[in-house]
């Protein structure tokens, strides 16, 4: 179970104690955003890290053509 399936039991009480409902909902509201905010900040890292290997990728990709040409050419 990750951070984003936290499991909650909403009892409702026959008086309608709606007060405690609207408490247990924020808290889950609460815990869902702050879920949130850390895949968030995951996604972000993951593009950084994405665009670093595509930087790693085009280097290497223009070193081995140069590596060509100076084998076609020789």
């Amino acid at each position: 179970m990750n951070d984003s399936q936290i499991p909650v039991t909403i009892i409702s009480h026959s008086n309608g104690n709606t007060n405690q409902q609207i408490t247990i909902l924020q808290a889950m509201i609460m815990q869902q955003n702050q879920s949130n905010a850390k895949l968030q900040a995951t996604n972000a890292q993951q593009a950084t890290q994405i665009k670093q290997l595509q930087q790693m990728f085009m280097t290497v990709n223009q070193q081995q053509a140069v590596e060509k040409s100076k084998e076609v050419t020789a």
